[in-house]
């Protein structure tokens, strides 16, 4: 907390200023001499625990995906069905997108209703070949059915019959954003990241659904990335605050690599800024 007083500055920042403050903290520097941007990336970077090798290597329980708290800093894994307390967001471990029975498992028990896929369209193909079918699939358990298709510029949009045995089906709603080409480190248009996330938000005021938001990439940190801008837009929207330091703090702590601070945490007050350009009121509030 002290770090974070002297160098870090107030990262607290009403949403009508949030334009101002993004220019102050890049252009004026710490004590130290560094721009105060800098100085907040240095110290999520430092304060929070670091990514080992055999962190990286460790054989986790496939059905454990990290949970992603918005009202709450618990940092959860779960491996029993859940009955959704505090937590907004799935993020499946890699070696779940691989089996398809893993996946819809996750998908079934946790309750989760949209899912969203942030990779570029060569590689959605790819994935969504192994986890969602052209027309119909079984395996095991578990069916998936799709219902309707249509793409956009930016956007896939799937609806899907998922059946457990002889259970009621369910309807998934599945998102894929397509314009975030596989080498860059950000969406090739802040806007149409923006609409992305204003037609999950939508898909769940729709519905109305408050369950989980299943996110995952073949980049870890794409997801991380989502969930931030998620958590601050809500932020923006509820309270007219910004706090992108917080944020992207309490993701790393589920895990280290969930967030690329070098690549996105900018990112995150330039998306900020999008938002705030358009509205102050970006979002409906959902209950």
């Amino acid at each position: 907390m002290i770090l974070e007083c002297l160098f870090c500055e107030a990262t607290c920042i009403p949403s009508t200023d949030i334009s101002e403050r993004y220019k102050e903290i890049k252009n004026t520097n710490s004590l130290l001499g560094r721009p105060v941007i800098q100085e907040q990336i240095n110290n999520i970077e430092a304060l929070l625990p670091k990514q080992t090798q055999s962190d990286k290597t460790l054989q986790l329980n496939v059905a454990e995906p990290l949970l992603i708290g918005v009202e709450s800093e618990d940092v959860v894994y779960s491996n029993t069905k859940s009955t959704k307390s505090q937590h907004e967001y799935l993020v499946p471990r890699e070696s779940m997108l691989s089996e398809f029975s893993n996946f819809w498992e996750m998908i079934y028990d946790y309750k989760s209703y949209t899912v969203v896929m942030l990779d570029d369209e060569e590689q959605v193909y790819k994935r969504i070949a192994t986890l969602v079918p052209e027309r119909k699939m079984t395996q095991g358990q578990f069916a998936v059915e799709v219902l309707s298709s249509e793409k956009h510029d930016y956007v896939l949009k799937r609806t899907l019959k998922l059946t457990k045995n002889h259970a009621k089906p369910r309807e998934i709603c599945h998102l894929t954003f397509l314009d975030w080409p596989k080498e860059s480190q950000k969406p090739s248009s802040l806007g149409y990241f923006k609409q992305f996330c204003d037609d999950v938000r939508e898909v769940q005021r729709t519905n109305n659904r408050d369950d989980y938001v299943t996110v995952f990439s073949l980049d870890e940190s794409r997801s991380g990335f989502f969930c931030a801008v998620d958590i601050i837009v809500r932020k923006m929207n509820e309270d007219a605050l910004v706090d992108v330091y917080h944020t992207v703090k309490r993701i790393k702590r589920v895990s280290p690599s969930l967030f690329d601070t070098k690549k996105h945490y900018e990112l995150c007050y330039e998306m900020a800024n999008v938002c705030a350009a358009g509205s102050c009121d970006i979002y409906e509030s959902v209950q």
